[in-house]
């Protein structure tokens, strides 16, 4: 079919609209065909042609997806932050960012004079408590072997609170090498994961308490989610959402729900925590959280484009009356979401137009038909 065909039968088609329209508009001034009041009638070829969908819809609970932009974020609670707790100076780095660790690895290796000087007090206290021992009972009281003895342990304690772990310690006791680690100390990862920071270089003095890595467990993160100040969804812990990030579908659990609003974005944030076993999710990455909802009360669910306006700014639907006839019927509209809209205020078990409703508006407007009979 050329385009002056095509144009044609269009022309034909809407000219057999108008005439149907303007046949029901007749009937306005006739008793008996005050139910044809406002009817669009159009034949099967006119229906198939403008795209027109009709579905019968029931009130029900509807179960939907509120949506909700969010960010993937380190589960804070996941999070070992590695500082010294010396004036110290770095010697090596073993590890690096963006490094996977387990737990128990070598991360850095320091230089420090007040663990030097805890260090020979330990060593010192470690071969008093070894002669003490090797003491026969009337040599020592007993009081005084304890005495001895807390005093090494205490030592001990000193060293591992200051970041040196048992295996470190044990190299100070061989009497060839620990003259010779007096100073030195290691630090060892305390859990597994991935290195986010590492906020120092090779040689650098660093103030006591300075944060040199953060190693966040990446098997669990977080899912910070931003929702409107005035949103009215159930976000209490322990409420499901789907969470995509690009081509891949996650279920998270809601497990902290703010109070506040945002400063900077103004929105109230959500935090759900989210599986990550097969390291598929990366911090930093922009998400769609779909909060799964159910609607207290029993209502109809139509698609977006189903709904239209009234000349007097109302929305309405399309029911089909009868096949073939259409009529504007107005609605509330209780809720927005995604692409599609919960209403209510029409009868139960309608057929609604759900596609095409644009088409029949427009017909509507030209024809001078109105809802409200003005």
């Amino acid at each position: 079919m050329n385009r002056f065909t095509q144009n044609i039968s269009l022309l034909l088609i809407v000219m057999g609209i108008s005439s149907s329209m303007a046949f029901a508009s007749q009937n306005h001034n006739d008793e008996d065909s005050h139910d044809d009041e406002g009817i669009i009638e159009l034949s099967t070829q006119q229906i198939e042609l403008a795209n027109i969908e009709v579905a019968k819809l029931s009130y029900q609970q509807q179960n939907y997806s509120y949506y909700a932009p969010g960010e993937i974020i380190s589960n804070a609670y996941k999070i070992q932050l590695v500082t010294n707790r010396l004036e110290s100076q770095v010697l090596k780095r073993h590890a690096a960012l963006g490094d996977e660790v387990k737990q128990g690895d070598l991360l850095v290796t320091l230089f420090s004079e007040q663990m030097a000087d805890k260090q020979a007090m330990f060593i010192n206290a470690y071969r008093d408590w070894q002669r003490a021992k090797g003491l026969d009972n009337n040599t020592l009281s007993e009081k005084q072997t304890k005495e001895i003895e807390i005093a090494y342990k205490k030592q001990y304690a000193t060293l591992i609170s200051n970041g040196m772990n048992s295996k470190s310690v044990a190299q100070l006791i061989n009497s060839k090498a620990g003259s010779d680690l007096l100073g030195q100390y290691q630090l060892h990862a305390e859990t597994s994961g991935l290195i986010i920071t590492d906020n120092f270089r090779q040689g650098q003095w660093l103030a006591t308490g300075t944060n040199l890595f953060e190693i966040s467990d990446e098997y669990s993160l977080w899912v910070e989610a931003q929702l409107p100040p005035m949103s009215d969804i159930n976000v209490n812990q322990g409420v499901t959402a789907n969470v995509v990030v690009g081509s891949h579908s996650f279920t998270a659990v809601v497990s902290q729900t703010g109070h506040s609003i945002d400063t900077k974005s103004r929105t109230r944030l959500v935090r759900l925590t989210i599986n990550n076993p097969d390291h598929l999710l990366h911090t930093g990455q922009f998400a769609d959280v779909y909060f799964q909802q159910q609607s207290q009360q029993a209502l109809l669910q139509i698609p977006e484009s189903a709904l239209v306006n009234t000349a007097d700014g109302d929305w309405a639907v399309y029911v089909e009356e009868k096949p073939g006839h259409f009529k504007q019927v107005e609605v509330n509209v209780v809720k927005s979401i995604a692409n599609a809209r919960l209403i209510d205020g029409i009868s139960d078990n309608l057929k609604v137009v759900v596609s095409g409703a644009f088409f029949l508006a427009s017909e509507q407007a030209k024809s001078g038909f109105d809802i409200h009979n003005h």
